[in-house]
C-alpha cells in the first residue's frame, strides 16, 4: 500500500519520536498550531458555521418514534421555525411553521408532539390538513 507523501512524512516523524523515547508529539521543525480562543465563543464564527453547515445540509430534527401518526411538533432549534407532522397514514412531513396567509406561527414550540386532526392558524383560523393542504 502506497501512502500519500504527507502521510508517510507524518508517520516517519511519529516513529522517530517513539524510537527516541520522547513523550511529546510536537515536531520541533513545524510551528505549533494555535486556534484563537474567539472561535469558541464568537457570534460571528457561530453564524458563519450555521450558514455554511446547517443551512446547506440535511439535519436531524428528531427520532421517528417521537412523532406518532396524527401528531405535530414545532421545532425551532436551527433558527428556522419548522412544523413536523405525521398524518394518519404515518407519512412524515416538514413545513415552515407559519400560516401562508399572514405568517402567523401555527403551533407553539413544545418539547413533545401534540395530537391534532388539523392545524388551525390562531390569527384568522385558516386550517390545514397534516399533509399540508389548505382545508378551509
Amino acid at each position: 500500500m502506497t501512502l500519500p507523501p504527507s502521510t508517510a512524512s507524518q508517520l516517519g516523524r511519529i516513529r522517530a519520536h517513539v524510537v527516541a523515547g520522547r513523550l511529546e508529539w510536537q515536531d520541533s521543525s513545524e510551528p505549533a498550531a494555535h486556534i484563537p480562543v474567539e472561535n469558541y465563543f464568537s457570534a460571528d464564527v457561530r453564524n458563519a458555521e450555521v450558514e455554511r453547515l446547517f443551512r446547506r445540509l440535511p439535519l436531524i430534527v428528531g427520532h421517528a418514534g417521537e412523532l406518532p401518526p396524527g401528531h405535530v411538533l414545532a421545532h425551532d432549534e436551527y433558527g428556522v421555525p419548522l412544523l413536523l407532522t405525521r398524518d394518519a397514514d404515518g407519512r412524515f412531513r416538514a413545513f415552515l411553521n407559519v400560516c401562508r396567509h399572514r405568517g402567523m406561527r401555527l403551533v407553539d414550540a413544545s418539547t413533545q408532539a401534540q395530537p391534532k386532526a388539523s392545524i388551525v392558524c390562531p390569527y384568522h383560523g385558516w386550517t390545514y390538513r397534516l399533509e399540508g393542504a389548505l382545508r378551509h
